[in-house]
C-alpha cells in the first residue's frame, strides 16, 4: 500500500473511533501511526488535526449538503475528503474526488461508497461562507464568547485564527549542545523551531540532548530558580517536559522527585530515563538523584514523600496542574470540542485543592511555582490570588502568556514565596 493511502486508510480510521467515542485524538494517532510508515505519517497526522481542527465547519457544510446525517464510516469519509478538496493546495479537486471515492470503496458498502462521491462532486470549490465568526474559525460559540468578554472582540478573534494554524516544531537543547544547522533559533535561549520530522528529531530525544517543547514552558521553570544542589519536587510532572529542564539546571547536583498518576507515570519514566542519560555518572555517585513516585497528589503526604525521597519538603515545589487546555488548543485541537463552560469550573476546583496541597511540601524558605496551559483568568490569576488570601506565601514573579500576543503557547506562570512566621 502506498504512502497516501496508508495515510489516507489509517485517518479515516482514527475518525471513526473519535466520532464513537470522543477522547483524546493524540492517543488514537499513537496507534494508527504503528500501522503506517514513517512516510505516511506526516500525512497522517494533516489529515486528521485538519479534520479535528475544523470539525464545526466540516460538519456544517456536510449539513448543507445531505438532508440525513450519515454513518459514522461514511461520515468521517466526507469530512477527509471536504478537508482536502479545501485545504489540500498541491491536488486538483477532480483527484481529491477520484482518490476519496477509491479509498472509500475499500472501508464502505458499494453504496455508501457511491454516496460519497455524489456529495463531494456537488460539494462547493471552497469552504462555503459565513458571517458566524466562530463558526468560520470552527471554535466553540460559548468559547469566542468568553474570550470576547475577558479579552475583546480583536483578540477573542485573533485567538481563533492562531488556533486553526498547524503547530510548529519546537525542540529545546541542553546546555552546550550544537543542534543541526536547519534548526532555526528562536527569539528563547535553546529553543529551535526544526523542519525536521520528529523520525529526525528523535536521535536528540534518546540522548537526552533535546526536548520537544513549545517556549511558553520555559516559564516556570525560570521562576523556579533552581540552583545546583537544590531539592526539587515536580508535580502533576507527566510527560517529563519541565523534569528535564529541572535537570539542566541542577548540573549533576541536587534532588528531583517527579509525581504523577499511574496512567501517565510509564511515559514520565521513560522520558527521564533519556534526560537522566547525561548525568549518569552524578547519578551513580549519588550527587544527583532522580525519582518518580506513582501517586495521586491529593492524597501524597510529607510522610510519604520522606519514606520514597527522604525529604518531606522541598527547595522548590512546582506544580503544572491540569487544566482547560485553552492556551494549547493550536496543539490539541480536541480539547476545544471536549470543553464546557462547566468543565472549566470542574478544573478550577481541582486546582484550588492540588495548590493547598502542594504548599504542604515547600520548606521553610522555599517557593511553590504554579502553572497551566490556559489562558482563562479563572484558572490563573483568580487561582493566585485566593491562594495568597489563605496561604502563608506571597506573589514574587508572574507570567501571563497568550499565543496571539507571545508569539507561543499560553498559559500562566506564578512564583509564590513563602512568607516566615512572624515575618
Amino acid at each position: 500500500m502506498i504512502p497516501l493511502e496508508q495515510a489516507w486508510r489509517q485517518a479515516h480510521w482514527t475518525l471513526v473511533q473519535y466520532r464513537r467515542q470522543p477522547g483524546k485524538i493524540d492517543e488514537l494517532l499513537e496507534r494508527a501511526e504503528d500501522q503506517v510508515d514513517a512516510v505516511a505519517q506526516g500525512r497522517l497526522h494533516w489529515l486528521v488535526y485538519g479534520v479535528v481542527r475544523h470539525w464545526r465547519r466540516l460538519e456544517d457544510a456536510l449539513k448543507r449538503q445531505v438532508s440525513k446525517a450519515p454513518r459514522p464510516k461514511a461520515e468521517a469519509a466526507l469530512l477527509l475528503g471536504f478537508y482536502e478538496l479545501w485545504a489540500d493546495e498541491k491536488s486538483g479537486r477532480a483527484q481529491v474526488i477520484d482518490f476519496v471515492t477509491e479509498q472509500s470503496k475499500k472501508v464502505l458498502s458499494k453504496p455508501e461508497a457511491n454516496f460519497v462521491h455524489a456529495v463531494l462532486r456537488r460539494s462547493p470549490e471552497q469552504w462555503p461562507e459565513t458571517d458566524d465568526v466562530s463558526l468560520a474559525a470552527s471554535h466553540p460559540r460559548w468559547l469566542y464568547e468568553r474570550w470576547t468578554q475577558e479579552f475583546g472582540a480583536e483578540a477573542a478573534e485573533a485567538l481563533m485564527q492562531w488556533d486553526q494554524q498547524a503547530p510548529e516544531l519546537w525542540v529545546q537543547t541542553a546546555p552546550a549542545v550544537v543542534p543541526p544547522a536547519d534548526w532555526q533559533p528562536g527569539e528563547w535561549p535553546r529553543f529551535f523551531k526544526a523542519p525536521a520530522t520528529m523520525a529526525e528529531v528523535r536521535p536528540w530525544l534518546e540522548k537526552g540532548l533535546a526536548y520537544v517543547t513549545d517556549p511558553s514552558t520555559r516559564w516556570p521553570v525560570e521562576f523556579a530558580g533552581i540552583q545546583p544542589g537544590m531539592r526539587v519536587l515536580d508535580l502533576c510532572a507527566s510527560p517529563g517536559g519541565k523534569s528535564w529542564q529541572i535537570l539542566q539546571r541542577l548540573q549533576g547536583q541536587g534532588s528531583l522527585v517527579a509525581v504523577d498518576l499511574a496512567p501517565r507515570v510509564g511515559r514520565l519514566k521513560g522520558n527521564l530515563q533519556k534526560a537522566q542519560q547525561p548525568y549518569v555518572d552524578a547519578i551513580e555517585q549519588e550527587a544527583l538523584r532522580v525519582q518518580v513516585i506513582e501517586a495521586d497528589v491529593l492524597e501524597l503526604t510529607p510522610d510519604t514523600l520522606h519514606a520514597h525521597s527522604g525529604f518531606a519538603a522541598f527547595d522548590v515545589v512546582l506544580l503544572d496542574a491540569p487544566c482547560s487546555n485553552t492556551g494549547v488548543l493550536r496543539r490539541r485541537p480536541d480539547a476545544k470540542w471536549r470543553l464546557s463552560p462547566k468543565e472549566i469550573d470542574q478544573v478550577a476546583a481541582l486546582q484550588r485543592k492540588l495548590i493547598r496541597q502542594a504548599a504542604e511540601f515547600v520548606a521553610a524558605d522555599g517557593a511553590l511555582v504554579y502553572s497551566t496551559c490556559s489562558i482563562e483568568p479563572q484558572e490563573n490569576e483568580a487561582q493566585v490570588t485566593q491562594a495568597l488570601q489563605e496561604l502563608p506565601f506571597a506573589l514574587a514573579q508572574s507570567k501571563l502568556s497568550r499565543p496571539d500576543v507571545d508569539g507561543h503557547d499560553g498559559g500562566g506562570a506564578f512564583r509564590l514565596t513563602r512568607i516566615y512566621a512572624g515575618s
